[in-house]
């Protein structure tokens, strides 16, 4: 039974302890520096636009088979 009140009291206090410690901890630096960190404040270089062949799109593709093969 004393256990049981040991787990009791202990977890609670322990969890608390944690979260206290996470919240006023400074976060740790990036393992590996994947660009997120260092976001530009300049505009991103825009690509240039491709010209795009856009053949009849509204004309549906003739079906030669019959439905029942």
């Amino acid at each position: 039974m004393q256990y049981v009140l040991y787990f009791v009291i202990a977890t609670p206090l322990l969890l608390g302890w944690l979260v206290y410690e996470a919240a006023t901890q400074a976060p740790p630096p990036p393992l590996f520096a994947s660009g997120y960190e260092r976001i530009s404040a300049e505009p991103q270089q825009r690509l240039a636009a491709a010209p795009v062949a856009n053949p009849d799109s509204k004309k549906l593709a003739k079906n030669e088979t019959s439905a029942a093969d």
